[in-house]
Order: structure tokens, then sequence, then C-alpha cells
């Protein structure tokens, strides 16, 4: 679990107690595995770890997958579950710099051939770049990509959030 400054998540996470009840949910919103597709691009920042996680459990073993993910600090490295041609790529934000770039970057120099399905998740102003690259710059087909804002930066997420 990410803590956040703020937040009812973050709030319930810091003050539960072991034996406290929790209702967990499954996967989000579906995410198509065409038993046809052989080629992947996983992409995002500390917060699509678990979903790139799941996904490598999902994927066919003989797909090829690159797995792009951008952290703040270096322990936010997390293990991942193997996968037989998955390649890790950790990409370290520069200190007291804003999220995304170094993302965007390895997008942009990513090998995406026209079979290779994408997913990217993460901060939505960063993920809104990565959109814009694949289907303006890179003229990527929508049906081949999966792009979502998970958060935004400086909010917390509450109702009362402005």
């Amino acid at each position: 679990m990410v803590l956040h400054p703020a937040g009812t998540v973050s709030a319930w996470a810091v003050g539960a107690q072991p034996g406290d009840p929790a209702a967990i949910s499954g996967t989000g919103r579906g995410y198509t595995i065409a038993p046809t597709d052989r080629a992947f691009l996983l992409g995002g920042d500390e917060s699509a770890i678990p979903a790139i996680s799941q996904l490598l459990e999902e994927l066919p073993e003989e797909a090829r997958v690159q797995v792009l993910i951008e952290v703040a600090r270096p322990d936010a490295r997390l293990h991942l579950p193997p996968h037989p041609g998955a390649t890790v790529t950790w990409l370290d934000q520069p200190p007291d710099a804003g999220g995304g770039e170094p993302l965007l970057a390895a997008i942009g120099g990513a090998e995406l051939g026209p079979d290779t399905r994408v997913w990217v998740a993460g901060e939505a102003a960063a993920v809104h770049r990565v959109r814009r690259h694949l289907f303006e710059e890179r003229k990527l087909a929508r049906s081949q990509c999966t792009v979502r804002g998970y958060w935004k930066h400086g909010r917390a997420g509450d109702a009362d959030d402005d």
C-alpha cells in the first residue's frame, strides 16, 4: 500500500491494526489479453506496480514483455513475479523533479512493433503525455494501447478535496 500525506485510504492504513476487517477487491476494469498477443510493453509509476505484477502472472509464458517502472526512490522497487519473457527496467526520478519524464523517455525509446500491446498507468498528467506520444507521435492504434491515470499530483482524492 502506498501512503500519501492525506486521503481516506491512507488514514485508514496508518490506523489499521492486525485483525481489523478490510474488504479487498479483485482486479479493476478489465484488460483483455487476446490468445494471439505475444508482445507487450507494461509501464507505470509506483502506483501501477500491483497491476503490472498481476499482468506478469497472466501474460502467456511465450510473450515478450518490456516492463518500465518509474520510482521516486530506490526502496520503491518491489519484487515482481517472474516471467520468462520479461525484461524489467527501473527508472529513477531525478531528485526534486516532477514525475513522468523518465517513463516518457523510456517509452519513447522502446521498440513497439505493430503487434505490441501497450499498458501504462500512473499519475494522470504523466500518462497523458505518454498517451499523446503513443497516439500522435508513434501513431499507434488506440485498440493497441491502454493508458490510465490512477492519481493526480497534489490531490488526495477525497470527496471534499477541491
